[in-house]
């Protein structure tokens, strides 16, 4: 099992890699800051699609799956401390599966 857990929230996230941001909906978006006021991170992401023209359904969850499709993911490392945690978990994960593999194909 991996956790993957925002700190502080998933929305930052999203807003992590402008380019990635501006493939899924047109519009690149300004990279978050390191503050956690309640609400900040949603009322950012839902304010970057509204600069892209469109009016989100869902509060701009509904574009994550597109971003991440394009997201860069070492650059999106550096910029957040949680990210890089979670992406490096899964990593570690990944080659662990790779060497049992390789160990039982002995």
């Amino acid at each position: 099992m991996i956790l993957a857990i925002p700190d502080p929230h998933i929305e930052r996230w999203l807003l992590l890699d402008s380019a990635a941001f501006k493939a899924a909906v047109g519009r690149g978006c300004d990279a978050p800051d390191q503050k956690c006021d309640r609400d900040l991170y949603k009322q950012r992401l839902i304010a970057a699609i509204h600069a892209a023209g469109i009016m989100p359904s869902f509060g701009g969850i509904e574009f994550a799956e597109d971003i991440v499709q394009h997201m860069d993911i070492d650059r999106a490392k550096r910029a957040d401390r949680a990210f890089r945690r979670f992406v490096d978990h899964l990593v570690n994960v990944f080659r662990q599966w790779q060497r049992e593999t390789d160990r039982s194909e002995l």
